[in-house]
């Protein structure tokens, strides 16, 4: 197939998308050379709805294909974007005073503010850039309490890739000597979503995307914070089931049902996947989904159930991307503490 024919975006276009990203990647958002993407691969509609900012490598992720689907589809890209127009905004009002300090979110009338802390040295080549929630609402021990706990969370994560992008500034160094132009930089995006926000309980969902120098491509990894608010307690997963239950064979088994009916759908012939299936369950959901605690610490409440994450290399290859799956709520009604349970229901 000849290559499409291309037709100039209208600088006009060009500028108000540029403008209303902030020059950002929707994706990764870190401070790199952008480019204007088309979502639908159609490059003669340059209609601003399916224009798009990517940078480079996230641009390259919308080309590479393999054995199954391409990495980043525009069902995605649409989400990003959406929510990181949102976010610009939102950041620009704040600003110049046209919001109210409740910020980005909110739950009824339990305010959440929008925080961003970015990071960037030329000499040890890094940049890094943190999305995150301040609530609001509640008496001061509650605010602290739990500000505290998703603060020190950035913190961490933040600090840990500091030193390592540190650690190898001569290596990056090295690279930019023997192939200049080469890209030997690393970079560190954290963005959020709120999950579930009541007066019992607070979830938020972290992504982490990264890109280490010279690496093949930028990884992704969840995090999740979960907050019971009064009073004050950060939950793991095991504070909220009752003590003495297989509350991990009961996610398990639920899990990889799950898994498996969904898997064929991200493959490239999914009919042949299924006949598969038939024959042999896949040991890799097998094993990342598994009964044991490891598999199952990335969760967050949703209305009715539980959600749980699976990253990348968890339960299938980097190509599949995430799996997620919920849980409802009378799946494990039976060994959820009561007091979970009330506040889900």
């Amino acid at each position: 197939m000849g290559k499409k024919e291309r037709t100039e975006i209208p600088p006009e276009v060009a500028a108000q998308i540029l403008f209303e990203s902030d020059r950002r990647c929707c994706v990764c958002r870190g401070e790199r050379p952008v480019q204007i993407h088309h979502i639908d691969e159609n490059p003669n509609n340059s209609l601003p709805d399916n224009l798009c900012v990517l940078c480079f490598d996230c641009h390259l992720d919308t080309q590479l294909r393999g054995g199954f689907n391409r990495k980043l589809d525009a069902a995605q890209i649409l989400l990003y974007k959406q929510d990181w127009l949102k976010r610009v905004a939102v950041t620009r009002d704040e600003l110049h005073g046209t919001t109210k300090p409740a910020g980005l979110n909110s739950a009824g009338n339990q305010p959440i503010r929008y925080i961003q802390t970015c990071e960037e040295s030329e000499e040890f080549s890094y940049s890094f850039r943190a999305d995150y929630p301040e609530i609001n609402v509640g008496d001061s021990v509650v605010k602290s309490s739990v500000n505290l706990g998703i603060s020190a969370f950035v913190a961490r994560t933040l600090e840990r890739f500091r030193v390592e992008a540190m650690s190898t500034a001569p290596h990056k160094r090295e690279i930019k000597q023997g192939a200049p132009g080469a890209i030997a930089w690393d970079d560190l995006s954290i963005s959020y979503d709120i999950s579930l926000f009541t007066s019992d309980l607070l979830s938020i969902e972290f992504t982490k995307w990264s890109y280490f120098a010279m690496a093949a491509h930028p990884n992704s990894v969840t995090r999740t914070l979960n907050f019971q608010l009064r009073p004050p307690v950060q939950f793991e997963l095991q504070d909220i089931f009752v003590p003495g239950t297989t509350y991990l064979e009961v996610l398990s088994n639920y899990c990889v049902e799950d898994l498996h009916r969904h898997e064929p759908s991200r493959f490239h012939d999914p009919g042949e996947r299924i006949e598969q299936l038939k024959a042999r369950q896949d040991d890799w959901i097998l094993t990342g989904a598994g009964p044991k605690y490891r598999n199952f610490e990335r969760f967050v409440f949703v209305k009715g159930g539980v959600r749980v994450f699976f990253d990348p290399y968890q339960v299938g290859c980097y190509a599949e991307g995430r799996y997620d799956v919920v849980v409802p709520l009378p799946v494990i009604r039976s060994i959820l503490k009561q007091s979970i349970v009330a506040s889900l229901d």
